[in-house]
């Protein structure tokens, strides 16, 4: 997630990464068990989608 929040120090787009989506309370919500099934689901989709972009990112600018 921290990565996620820096990801314009390597001069990618910020708004490429979910960051209306993936919000630190949610995460904190959702690791208390306190969300649904679906809401982790959700949440587990975009952030891997964040991953997955980003470390494409990376090996796209080299």
């Amino acid at each position: 997630m921290l990565m996620l929040d820096c990801v314009k120090l390597y001069g990618l787009n910020h708004h490429d990464y979910h960051p209306k989506q993936l919000i630190y309370d949610q995460l904190h919500k959702l690791v208390e068990k306190v969300g649904t099934k679906a809401e982790k689901a959700r949440y587990d989709i975009l952030l891997t989608d964040a991953m997955i972009r980003l470390v494409n990112d990376f090996t796209m600018a080299n």
